[in-house]
C-alpha cells in the first residue's frame, strides 16, 4: 500500500512539472512600463505650457522678438527665395512625383532656440545655427498649405554637417513633420513615443515651433515634431557599416510603391507577384553601392521570400531561422492597436544586421491612424493587419500567432491600457498648452474642413466624424483606440484557431520529452520498490 502511494505521489510530480513547463511557455509576462517621454520631462523641468499668447488676431501670423514658447523655436530663414512645388501626382503610380527639371532644395539658414529654463524667446541667441537646403515633403500632404519639411544641415562649404538637434543625438538630415490631416496633433507624437519604449531604432520626435522668416520678416507657421528620418547611422538605425571586404554586408530596405529614383530590388516574390509594392534598397548608399551589394540584397531577402511562399511545412517552418520572429510579432501588434493599415505594404522598413536575422522596422507614418481616413469609417470590432505583405504567410504558424496573442496582451496591461492611452493623451495636450492653441489659431479653417465622409457604421448608424472644436476630436481619437482595444484580442485568437500548420505536437516536443522522461523514472522506481 505504500509503495503505491510513493508511484502515485510521483506521477502526480511528474504530471505537474510537466504542465508546469507547458503553460510556463505560454505565460503572460509583465512589461515593464518606461514612460520617459519628452512630455512628461519638460513638465518635470518646469515647463510653463501657458507661455505667449494663445492665438491670433485678424489672420495676422507676423511676430517679432517678443514671440515666446515653452518649446524650443525653429527658424527658417528662406531670404528671398521660395520653395519651389517640385511635385506632381502621378495616377499611374497613385503617388507624387518629381516634376522634370525641378531641383527640390533651395538653400537657406535654420535657427534653433531651445534654452535650458524652456523660456524662449524669437530675440534669443539660438543653441544651433546652421546653413541649409529644404525641401517640401510627405505624399499627399505635399499639397497642404501647412506644408512639412525636409532639411539637411551644411557647414561653410556645402558639406553635409553633423550637429545634435534638440538632444536627438548628431546627424545631417531631419525632418519637420505634422500634417494638416491630424487635426489632434497627436497621433504621430504617440505613436513614435510608444514605439520607442519597446521597438528598437523607433525615430527620436521633439515638438517645436517653426517660425519662417523671410527678408526680415518673421511669420508663425505652426506646431510641428523636430525628427529623425529611417536612415543608418550611429544615432538612427546603429547597425554596422559596409565593409567591402567581406562578402555579406548590413542593410536597410523599404516596401512602398515603385520609385523611379529608388533602387528597386527584383526579389522572387516581386518577380513572381506573390508582394504588393516594391522593396527600395537604403543602406548601402553613393559610394558603397554596387551591383555586387545589390545582388547580394536581393538574393538574401528572396531566400526569406522562397521560405515565407513555400507550399512546403518544413520548409516554411523553417522561417524563424531568418527572420527575427519577435520583431515581426510587435510589428503586427503595435500597427493592429493603432490602426495603420498602410504598414506592412507603404512606409514599410526592414533591417539586417550582417550575418543576423531579418528585422522589420522602424515604425513610420501615423498621421492617418485611429480612424483618420477621410473615405473610410474605421469598424473597431474587427482587425485587418492579418492581410498585409508577408505578414499573410506568417500567420500559418501557429507559433506565431500564439505569439501575437501572448505580446497583444502583455501590452494590453501596459502600453495599450484605456487608461495609460487616455493618460497619455490628456498629459500631452497639458504640455502642449499654448502652443497648441497658438496652431490651432493658425490652422482651425483647414483642421475643421468637413473632410470626413458620413459613412454608416457596421449597425446601420450615420457617423459623423466632422467637428468644430478640439475636445471633440480628442475625444473621438481616445474611442476609437478604447474601442478597437476590446476586440484585438478575441480576433487574435480566431487567428490562432483558424490557422494552417498547427504546433502543439511540434513546437512543445522539449516538454513532452522531459515529462516522458520523468514518467518513466517514476513507474521505474516504483516496478524496483514493488
Amino acid at each position: 500500500m505504500r509503495k503505491n502511494k510513493i508511484i502515485g505521489i510521483i506521477v502526480v510530480l511528474s504530471l505537474v512539472v510537466g504542465l508546469g513547463f507547458f503553460y510556463g511557455y505560454q505565460k503572460v509576462t509583465e512589461v515593464e512600463v518606461k514612460g520617459n517621454y519628452e512630455h512628461i520631462e519638460r513638465l518635470a523641468e518646469g515647463a510653463d505650457p501657458s507661455l505667449g499668447v494663445d492665438g491670433f488676431k485678424d489672420g495676422d501670423y507676423v511676430v517679432d522678438d517678443k514671440f515666446v514658447s515653452h518649446l524650443p523655436l525653429v527658424v527658417i530663414d528662406l531670404k528671398d527665395k521660395e520653395i519651389p512645388e517640385a511635385y506632381t501626382f502621378d495616377k499611374k503610380e497613385e503617388r507624387f512625383v518629381l516634376k522634370d527639371g525641378v531641383e527640390p532644395y533651395v538653400d537657406a539658414s535654420i535657427s534653433v532656440i531651445d534654452n535650458e529654463n524652456d523660456v524662449n524667446y524669437l530675440g534669443d541667441d539660438p543653441q544651433l545655427e546652421s546653413s541649409i537646403k529644404i525641401k517640401y515633403r510627405g505624399n499627399s500632404s505635399i499639397v497642404f498649405d501647412k506644408h512639412q519639411f525636409r532639411f539637411k544641415l551644411l557647414d561653410e562649404q556645402g558639406n553635409p554637417q553633423k550637429l545634435d538637434v534638440l538632444g536627438m543625438g548628431e546627424d545631417s538630415d531631419w525632418i519637420l513633420n505634422l500634417s494638416m490631416i491630424d487635426s489632434s496633433l497627436l497621433r504621430n507624437y504617440m505613436s513614435y513615443a510608444i514605439a520607442g519604449q519597446f521597438m528598437p531604432y523607433t525615430p527620436d520626435v521633439r515638438f517645436c515651433e517653426v517660425i519662417m522668416e523671410k527678408n526680415g520678416v518673421y511669420e508663425y507657421q505652426g506646431l510641428y515634431l523636430m525628427m529623425e528620418p529611417v536612415q543608418h547611422g550611429k544615432n538612427r538605425v546603429d547597425i554596422h557599416d559596409y565593409n567591402p571586404k567581406n562578402d555579406y554586408t548590413s542593410y536597410i530596405v523599404r516596401r512602398d510603391r515603385y520609385d523611379e529614383e529608388g533602387v528597386m530590388l527584383d526579389t522572387y516574390a516581386t518577380k513572381n507577384e506573390l508582394c504588393y509594392g516594391y522593396l527600395d534598397l537604403k543602406y548601402p548608399t553613393g559610394e558603397d553601392l554596387s551591383d555586387k551589394v545589390i545582388d547580394y540584397v536581393t538574393n538574401d531577402i528572396s531566400d526569406v521570400e522562397k521560405i515565407l511562399f513555400s507550399k512546403d511545412e518544413n520548409t516554411f517552418l523553417k522561417y524563424p531561422q531568418y527572420i527575427d520572429e519577435d520583431s515581426f510579432v510587435d510589428y503586427f501588434v503595435f500597427n493592429e492597436f493603432f490602426t495603420n493599415y498602410d504598414a506592412g505594404n507603404n512606409s514599410t522598413y526592414m533591417y539586417k544586421n550582417d550575418r543576423g536575422k531579418l528585422c522589420i522596422g522602424p515604425v513610420w507614418d501615423y498621421d492617418n491612424v485611429a480612424d483618420n481616413i477621410s473615405e473610410y469609417l474605421l469598424d473597431p470590432e474587427v482587425i485587418s493587419f492579418e492581410g498585409q505583405t508577408w505578414f499573410e504567410q506568417l500567420l500559418q504558424s501557429e507559433t506565431f500567432c500564439k505569439k501575437l496573442e501572448k505580446r497583444y496582451a502583455e501590452l494590453r496591461k501596459a502600453y495599450f491600457s484605456d487608461e495609460y492611452i487616455d493618460t497619455f493623451i490628456d498629459d500631452t495636450i497639458v504640455y502642449l498648452g499654448n502652443a497648441r492653441k497658438r496652431d490651432w489659431s493658425r490652422w482651425k479653417d483647414k483642421y475643421t474642413e468637413k473632410r470626413f465622409a458620413i459613412v454608416k457604421d457596421r449597425y446601420g448608424v450615420k457617423v459623423d466624424r466632422n467637428f468644430e472644436n478640439y475636445e471633440d476630436i480628442v475625444q473621438r481619437l481616445k474611442d476609437t483606440f478604447n474601442d478597437h482595444a476590446l476586440f484585438i484580442l478575441p480576433e487574435l485568437h480566431k487567428l490562432t484557431v483558424s490557422c494552417k500548420y498547427k504546433d502543439a505536437y511540434r513546437i512543445h516536443y522539449e516538454y513532452a520529452a522531459l515529462f516522458l522522461v520523468i514518467f518513466l523514472i517514476s513507474v521505474t522506481i516504483g516496478r524496483r520498490k514493488v
